[in-house]
């Protein structure tokens, strides 16, 4: 019995993992003009934004696949590697689902912990009204949304360590560490 609810939860867990890897090495390994450096290392590579298909990938398409590769691009810029890339296409994946939201959770009844409304925007739902992350343009602009979310990433000691659910939930700060596993 034990062990069937190790394996219940392994499969809850891998699947997840799987689906992102499975997106991530499609737009790396089709669309992307580095895709044979990418391939035999850890570098991360760029993707054309205007060469992603309509036609879905893992359940992405259009406007989805383009803002992964502004998020792909992003860390590429940063010189952070395909593990940054993978981390902050997930992060955008479990905020967003990878569209660029032009409404706040205000809208749905959120609030901050000291609650006051939220004003969530962008493919990283981030606060614009605090400052820190930009002004509502800017959050909506998902090349600065992305630059934005890798530089708080990197802050974090040993993020690379860390599962990637746990690093990203130290830059987003949502109220569920493990948002980023379903």
């Amino acid at each position: 019995m034990a062990a069937e609810k190790g394996k219940s939860a392994l499969i809850l867990i891998g699947a997840p993992v799987a689906l992102i890897g499975t997106l991530f090495l499609l737009i790396i390994l089709v669309f992307s003009g580095t895709a044979a450096t990418a391939a035999c290392t850890n570098a991360a590579g760029t993707v054309d934004p205007d060469t992603v298909p309509t036609d879905p990938i893992a359940g992405y398409s259009g406007e989805q696949l383009k803002n992964a590769a502004y998020i792909m691009n992003a860390a590429s810029t940063l010189t952070l590697d395909r593990t940054a890339q993978v981390v902050g296409v997930m992060t955008a994946m479990g905020e967003s689902s990878l569209v660029n939201v032009g409404f706040g959770d205000d809208l749905n009844g959120v609030t901050n912990p000291d609650g006051t409304p939220t004003c969530s925007l962008g493919l990283f739902q981030q606060q614009w009204c605090l400052g820190s992350w930009g002004t509502r343009d800017e959050v909506m602009d998902p090349a600065h949304a992305a630059t934005a979310f890798f530089e708080r990433l990197v802050g974090v000691a040993d993020w690379q360590s860390l599962a990637p659910t746990l690093a990203i939930h130290k830059v987003q700060g949502n109220a569920d560490p493990y948002h980023y596993e379903t």
